[in-house]
């Protein structure tokens, strides 16, 4: 009865939290593995290894699979004890896709012609629009995730690649930077900033002499305060390239310049192709899909940020040496979290805890934990817990620097199993492409942003059935009608038609309304209050004909009774319908589709598309008290399941606590952060007992939700002023194009 109700408060933490549940984690897996006890086979924390067949989320690095590889690692010797004894095998190959010669042969920018085609490539174009992302990012502590909603727990990336690559901007180089600089990149095999990426920044230099000064100056500074820092002189293709390096990798720079170009990369591999491509083999601009794409995409448009996704790189990404190391990696850095924790239940339980043969002895982990087939293991430098292959957490060698000679059995079959769904899914690896653009607007203090991606080939497979409902790419839309904050118009095909004969393609739309939306506070949370009708102010219709729509009458075939004012009265909870034109239109308001049906009318569209969607300016509107009161109680959420984080070392692991934050950002490997925007600070309750809590919160909401702040702004309503977006799906390619106006002075 208590290991019932011990998991099930885990699950429920877990499905709520704000953070990686890697303290959950350790202990069901332990405590099941110690005391004989059943795992839960459901739930956040207790994810199924099958996950790891799942393509993104192990590119992704996803916190289910983490757990359910530390899951295994404390229930499973049979994993770690196998030999690596099979060679690596060779890649899959899918579909070579063949690019149109174009009519006009398109400009491509000299800095593309330096980059390897395997690579990801974010050009800018001018140093000012650089600092325009770099600027737009700081104001959100790094992470534009935080623009939507103010996330628990900063893993600080920015400044771990800026430390990383020994890279740091400073007031001078704003000044300096367009007069030094005419061109910059960031490229990358990967991404994986938060274990250690192989990742560069690239500069096209207009001033040589003043660009190399700027980067070896910093160079020299870190020389000079950081204690175990060395440089060294290495050679990698030919040339000369500086290599400044701690033993940990918090510091791991490769530092070169070839003509005008410059890059400052945390990769040996990364490095070597740079030269290579400047040398004419596989450069990323001399790629016949990269042309391609400067011919939808062309240099005259003068793009903000562009961003480019190779087919190279993805077929790298999806490549075994990529999959297998991906994989170990997480290991590795799970395995690191693992032994951490194990180390504070044995200090809990007042065992020695100094060697993993005395945590293994208590049975805190499991015989032969860190074993694995690498020959790497979990080891302790400076007092500093480290993986023996790959350094410290959140500072790994990057992949493309890790040598694999040979696989494990199991590794060798993981692989073909995903190779097989990967060429099941994908016939072809395309590339991905993004633009992002910036105009002023008529009104002072915003700008707006027209945002462009295309994606082909497109993954057909895994949404073949939504690619058969809709039509084709439309050159009409319906237009939005003056009240209604989100509107949406999605083209459907004939296989959502309903009808027993040949019909053409038609649009579904549909919109909420503003209103004022009456909320309550219920069981901790802001839900609407009243019935659906009372508070779902909104409509849904059809041109030319009902379509799917129909479902909504009884008797489709049959005649409604029509009452006053052309209302047809349905049999669904006071569901109206209305015909007007060819419009067909439903509501559970006759006020509503009185106002709306007259103004309903077909108008040209900029794009043809089967998607379309519209937000209006939400600071406009009646419902935005409902947003940042709904808002509010998620960030409440957020920022006490953070708090809940520390308190949970202190009663689960002992931990002091005044120590506890201090532990926490260690397992987390990031800052914690309030999602209200106070400070975490230690609480003492009526009963005397010591709770970690945000500044932010009254003493009131500590407990539970009671009242929203009347000065509460919810973070995304602080900045958008609007949308429009429309999506197109046409053969193997999908496109999207997107306008959002941003508020970016008060």
């Amino acid at each position: 009865q208590w290991w019932r109700h011990y998991t099930n408060q885990v699950r429920e933490s877990a499905r709520t939290g704000a953070y990686p549940p890697v303290v959950e984690n350790y202990l069901t897996a332990m405590l099941s593995r110690r005391l004989g006890l059943p795992l839960p086979t459901r739930g956040p924390v207790f994810s199924n290894r099958d996950s790891l067949s799942d393509a993104v989320g192990l590119v992704l690095g996803t916190e289910s699979i983490r757990a359910a590889m530390q899951r295994d690692a404390l229930l499973s010797d049979t994993l770690s004890a196998e030999p690596a004894s099979v060679p690596l095998p060779a890649p899959t190959r899918t579909r070579h896709i063949e690019f149109p010669n174009p009519a006009n042969k398109a400009s491509i920018e000299p800095i593309a012609q330096r980059v390897p085609e395997e690579c990801f490539y974010v050009r800018f174009g001018a140093f000012s629009n650089y600092l325009w992302l770099k600027d737009l990012l700081d104001r959100w502590g790094g992470d534009i995730r935080n623009m939507a909603s103010q996330r628990g727990v900063d893993y600080q990336m920015n400044e771990r690649l800026e430390q990383q690559l020994v890279l740091k901007q400073s007031s001078l180089a704003k000044v300096l930077g367009p007069a030094v600089i005419s061109d910059i990149a960031i490229i990358g095999f990967d991404a994986f900033v938060r274990e250690g990426a192989a990742i560069g920044v690239l500069f096209e230099a207009r001033n040589n002499l003043l660009l190399a000064r700027d980067i070896q100056g910093q160079r020299a500074a870190v020389l000079e305060q950081v204690p175990d820092v060395q440089e060294e002189t290495i050679e990698i293709a030919g040339h000369s390239v500086s290599f400044i390096h701690t033993p940990n990798g918090r510091i791991r720079s490769f530092y070169a310049s070839h003509g005008d170009y410059h890059l400052v990369t945390t990769s040996r591999t990364l490095m070597r192709r740079f030269f290579e491509a400047a040398a004419g083999q596989r450069s990323l601009g001399g790629s016949a899909e990269f042309q391609h794409a400067r011919t939808e995409a062309p240099l005259a448009r003068r793009d903000t940020v562009f961003a480019y996704f190779s087919s190279a790189m993805m077929q790298q990404m999806t490549s075994p040496h990529y999959r297998v190391e991906m994989a170990r990696r997480m290991q590795a850095a799970g395995d690191l979290e693992l032994l951490r924790l194990a180390q504070l239940a044995a200090q809990a339980e007042g065992r020695p805890f100094r060697t993993l043969d005395d945590l293994i002895d208590a049975k805190l982990l499991p015989d032969r934990f860190g074993h694995r087939p690498d020959g790497s293991h979990p080891t302790s430098e400076q007092e500093q817990l480290v993986d023996s292959l790959r350094g410290a957490p959140g500072s790994f060698v990057p992949i493309a620097d890790m040598e694999i000679q040979q696989i494990t059995p199991s590794e060798a079959a993981a692989y073909e199993r995903f190779a097989d769904h990967h060429l099941q899914q994908w016939e072809a690896v395309g590339a991905m492409m993004l633009a992002v653009g910036r105009q002023p607007t008529e009104r002072p203090g915003r700008e707006r942003l027209t945002i462009e991606v295309s994606v082909a080939p497109f993954a057909r497979q895994p949404y073949a059935s939504l690619a058969s409902w809709l039509g084709a790419p439309q050159t009409q839309q319906v237009r939005p009608a003056p009240g209604d904050a989100v509107h949406f118009d999605v083209v459907l095909g004939r296989t959502l038609a309903l009808s027993s004969t040949p019909v053409p393609d038609y649009h579904v739309f549909g919109a909420m309304r503003d209103f004022r939306s009456p909320w309550a506070i219920r069981g901790g949370s802001v839900v609407p209050r009243g019935r659906p009708a009372e508070f779902l102010r909104g409509y849904l219709g059809a041109w030319p004909f009902s379509g799917l729509l129909s479902i909504l009458t009884s008797s489709p075939n049959e005649p409604l009774p029509l009452e006053a004012q052309n209302f047809n009265v349905l049999p669904r909870r006071g569901l109206l319908q209305r015909q007007i034109h060819d419009f067909t239109v439903f509501s559970f308001n006759s006020d509503l589709l009185d106002s709306v049906a007259p103004q309903l009318k077909m108008v040209p569209a900029a794009r043809p598309a089967q998607l379309r969607l519209h937000i209006a300016d939400p600071t406009k509107l009646a419902v935005s008290s409902s947003l940042h009161a709904y808002g509010y109680s998620q960030a409440r959420k957020t920022s006490q399941s953070v708090a809940q984080l520390m308190n949970q070392l202190a009663e689960q692991l002992h931990v002091p606590e005044e120590a506890c934050r201090e532990v926490a950002e260690e397992l987390l490997g990031a800052k914690l952060s309030c999602a209200l925007g106070g400070e975490y600070e230690l609480v003492e309750t009526a009963g005397g007992l010591k709770l970690w809590s945000s500044s932010a919160l009254s003493a009131e909401n500590r407990l539970g939700l009671q009242t929203v702040p009347e000065d509460y702004e919810f973070p995304i309503l602080t900045w958008f002023r609007g949308l429009a977006a429309d999506l197109a799906l046409v053969g193997d390619t999908l496109s999207a194009h997107a306008t959002v106006e941003m508020q970016t002075t008060q």
